[in-house]
């Protein structure tokens, strides 16, 4: 199976409570509440967006992505451009990659399984209220060489 966009089950809900993991400019909000992830079943890896697009920081992305139940923070920056057809063309940039020691050796995985799992959320199929439908064309994913 391939990562999908999903609305997180409640009994997830009651494990990310438990993890602690919070937005990073708001830490008392919790995240799980009609929160979606996207996830790949077959593989038990989720990416999960934790803020973005906030007043202070525009085109600032974070998430977290869970790899071997070890929970990696992302920093990013996110672009995008739109043609004539109303067609988007997304750009990321992932400025900090925060991955515990013991999983070290599996970074080009991860950096794989990241570039995977957003075009997934960037084509987001999941309808909330009366959000208008978005048309992605590419979705770019690039790791910056100076990377934190």
């Amino acid at each position: 199976m391939a990562f999908v966009n999903e609305l997180i089950p409640d009994e997830d809900k009651l494990k990310l409570e438990a993890m602690n993991i919070r937005y990073p400019h708001y830490r008392k909000l919790s995240l799980t509440k009609g929160s979606i992830w996207t996830i790949d079943h077959d593989r038990n890896i989720y990416l999960l967006p934790t803020a973005f697009n906030m007043y202070d920081a525009p085109g600032l992305i974070y998430f977290v992505l869970s790899w071997k139940d070890k929970i990696i923070g992302i920093k990013a920056l996110d672009r995008s451009t739109k043609n004539e057809d109303q067609i988007y063309t997304v750009f990321y940039t992932i400025l900090k990659l925060q991955i515990p020691g013991e999983i070290l050796c599996d970074r080009e995985h991860i950096m794989n399984a990241i570039v995977e799992a957003l075009d997934i959320y960037t084509r987001n199929t999941i309808t909330i209220g009366n959000r208008p439908a978005f048309k992605f064309g590419t979705v770019y994913v690039s790791f910056s060489e100076k990377m934190e």
